[in-house]
């Protein structure tokens, strides 16, 4: 059964808004509801389908790079508390 997708602009979007990003630059993305990562110093970010796989690639300050960094959300619950996969 195909997973309900959310659409990259709503999920850009609310974590854009998001207080901890908005404020400080930070990513926090909780993993299975168990795992915490911190992410700091973001300069910019985007969100990508690869089939029924999202990713975020983003950069931190200070590097050349367009995106130096880039992770499989497809374990992930919520990215400053903006959830990732809705519940089918």
């Amino acid at each position: 059964m195909a997973r309900n997708k959310l659409s990259i602009i709503t999920i850009t979007n609310n974590v854009l808004a998001s207080p901890l990003y908005v404020e400080k630059g930070t990513l926090i993305v909780i993993y299975n509801n168990t795992q915490r990562t911190v992410y700091s110093d973001i300069d910019f970010f985007e969100f990508e389908y690869s089939g029924e796989d999202l990713y975020l690639n983003f950069s931190t300050i200070g590097t050349e790079e367009t995106y130096n960094e880039r992770i499989d959300l497809s374990t992930v619950n919520n990215i400053n508390g903006v959830q990732i996969h809705p519940f089918n």
